[in-house]
């Protein structure tokens, strides 16, 4: 647990224990049913008023590297008029360790801690949008390498399948997240200018933009995957149809050879040039010409 105190005070919990909870009891008489929300993560994101306090759970997009997904990496961050409570359930968080990399505890109180808490909540929110921007700018690259090589038309349909699904599930994935969150936002954006008074409307007014920012962003990603999925899936029909017309056409160009040889196959003596000397030249020239003939009618009927 880490104490920070100023003007307000800022606690950060990481992976909460008994310890944590009693002592966030004893010492700001929080509700049974938050200390309990506290206890373990949410599936939801939520923002409710109890009381003197505000309590709201948030989720952000998150890149997890050992599993190659996006998913949700939880806040739950409790404002009174004078502290801010956040509560992590996962150590090494970068956005939280930017901020205590950057400045030693007695500086973040006084860069940070100077106002009231939403002023705090602002420029800690923001590092995590940061974050976001950051995994935004990476799923861009992503996008732009699977269109340059969907139209290059170098790599292997399969593996470009197995690309454009896994981008498409980061892409819907970190949608899903940034839709709640935004709502989320925007909750806590009337709630807390409600809480806070009217000075407090311009932070929350910064945290909704960016989400909304966040959010929009991911919208135009999924239009922009599944344009060029389709696009993809036009360009391996056209490919297919082009084999298979080309295949259709050697089908009917050897198809009269082919009905030659067969009947030639017969073991019967009335068959014509059967008697004659150099008799499977005659054979093998006649299933040519045929062929021959086939493709000279084709081809005057636009056909081939």
């Amino acid at each position: 647990m880490l104490i920070i105190k100023n003007k307000c005070t800022w606690i950060d919990i990481g992976l909460p224990n008994e310890q944590d909870i009693n002592y966030l009891r004893k010492e700001y008489k929080l509700p049974p049913n938050v200390l309990e929300g506290l206890t373990e993560q949410s599936p939801r994101q939520s923002v409710n008023k109890h009381g003197d306090l505000l309590y709201t759970v948030i989720h952000f997009p998150f890149w997890e590297d050992a599993q190659q997904l996006t998913r949700p990496l939880e806040l739950d961050v409790i404002l009174t008029k004078d502290t801010i409570i956040t509560v992590r359930y996962e150590n090494n968080i970068e956005p939280i360790e930017q901020i205590l990399a950057n400045c030693a505890p007695e500086e973040i109180g006084d860069k940070y801690l100077y106002a009231t808490p939403y002023v705090f909540l602002e420029k800690l929110l923001e590092t995590y949008f940061e974050y976001c921007d950051r995994e935004i700018r990476h799923i861009n690259d992503k996008l732009t390498a699977v269109e340059q090589e969907i139209l290059d038309r170098h790599t292997p349909d399969n593996i470009l399948v197995l690309k454009l699904a896994v981008l498409k599930r980061d892409i819907l994935s970190f949608r899903r997240i940034a839709s709640l969150n935004r709502n989320i936002i925007d909750s806590l954006k009337i709630m807390g200018t409600a809480f806070y008074g009217k000075d407090s409307e311009a932070y929350f007014d910064i945290l909704a933009n960016d989400s909304f920012k966040m959010n929009n962003t991911i919208e135009g990603f999924s239009d922009i995957i599944n344009s060029l999925e389709s696009t993809f899936n036009t360009l391996v029909s056209t490919e297919v149809n082009r084999l298979t017309r080309a295949y259709t056409y050697i089908s009917l160009f050897i198809w009269p050879a082919l009905l030659v040889f067969a009947i030639y196959q017969i073991n019967g003596q009335d068959l014509p040039l059967i008697n004659l000397p150099f008799s499977w030249v005659y054979v093998l020239s006649l299933g040519a010409a045929l062929s021959v003939i086939v493709f000279t009618i084709l081809k005057k009927k636009n056909i081939i």
